[in-house]
């Protein structure tokens, strides 16, 4: 009798231990990010992903700012682009003809990196729930996408999806 007594109330709980888990860990991912990430001149981030990516034929880098005053987080922007790069190279196995661009140009907040790729359109259903939680996707469950994304707005910056039709998913 205590046991199934005990059980039931495991079986209630269980939601808000969990729920109050991962409001600790993300506090702690937070604290950790933000101490972390070293900030280095741009263009020397940019020239780094430039150079890591040299061969990729189907990835086009453009820039227009060579400021070296404006500083990022590296690891943060490293993260992302990593992410978006191999999400895109297995939609690459879907779709050989895609290409990817990466653009960074002035922001009024600071800086905007700009990934497309010519692709097909992300599905509408997947959308609203895109960098804001894991979803179902070809290749897997979004969680790269949500975690980068959670990290960039731990350090005050926006992953976004800015558009997505067939031939432009950026």
């Amino acid at each position: 009798e205590d046991s199934s007594a005990f059980r039931a109330l495991l079986q209630r709980q269980l939601p808000t231990i969990t729920t109050r888990l991962e409001v600790t860990l993300d506090k702690l991912r937070v604290r950790q990010a933000s101490v972390a990430d070293p900030l280095v001149p741009l263009n020397l981030w940019w020239a780094e992903l430039v150079r890591r990516f040299e061969g990729k034929t189907w990835i086009s880098f453009t820039s227009a700012t060579a400021s070296s005053s404006l500083e990022v987080p590296a690891t943060l922007f490293t993260s992302v682009l990593d992410n978006l790069l191999s999400n895109m190279a297995a939609k690459r196995q879907r779709e050989p003809n895609l290409t990817v661009s990466i653009h960074v140009e002035p922001a009024p907040s600071g800086i905007a990196i700009l990934v497309s790729d010519s692709g097909s359109a992300i599905e509408k259903s997947i959308q609203p729930q895109l960098l804001r939680g894991p979803v179902r996707s070809e290749d897997g469950l979004g969680i790269g996408l949500y975690q980068v994304a959670r990290q960039a707005e731990s350090l005050g910056y926006r992953l976004a999806l800015v558009e997505s039709r067939d031939g432009c998913v950026c």
